[in-house]
C-alpha cells in the first residue's frame, strides 16, 4: 500500500512537471511566433511607408520639374528671360 501511494505520488508529480514544462514551452513558442509576426508586420509597414515616401518625393519632383518648365515657357513667351 505504501509503495502504491509513493508510486502514485511520483507519477502525479512527474505528470505535473511535464504539464508545466509543456505549457511553458507552448507559451514561449506562441510568444516567439507573435514576436516574429509583429516584426514582419512592422517591416512590411515600414517598407510600404518607404515606397509611399519614394513615390511622394518622385511625384513632388515631377511637379516641381513641370512647374519649372512652365515658368521657363512663360518666360520665353513674354521675352522676359
Amino acid at each position: 500500500m505504501l509503495v502504491d501511494e509513493s508510486l502514485k505520488m511520483i507519477v502525479d508529480e512527474s505528470l505535473d512537471m511535464i504539464e508545466d514544462e509543456s505549457f511553458d514551452m507552448i507559451v514561449d513558442e506562441s510568444l516567439m511566433v507573435k514576436d516574429k509576426s509583429l516584426k514582419k508586420l512592422m517591416d512590411e509597414t515600414l517598407m510600404v511607408e518607404d515606397k509611399s515616401l519614394e513615390k511622394l518625393v518622385d511625384e513632388t519632383l515631377k511637379l516641381d520639374e513641370e512647374d519649372f518648365k512652365s515658368v521657363i515657357a512663360d518666360c520665353k513667351l513674354s521675352y522676359s528671360c
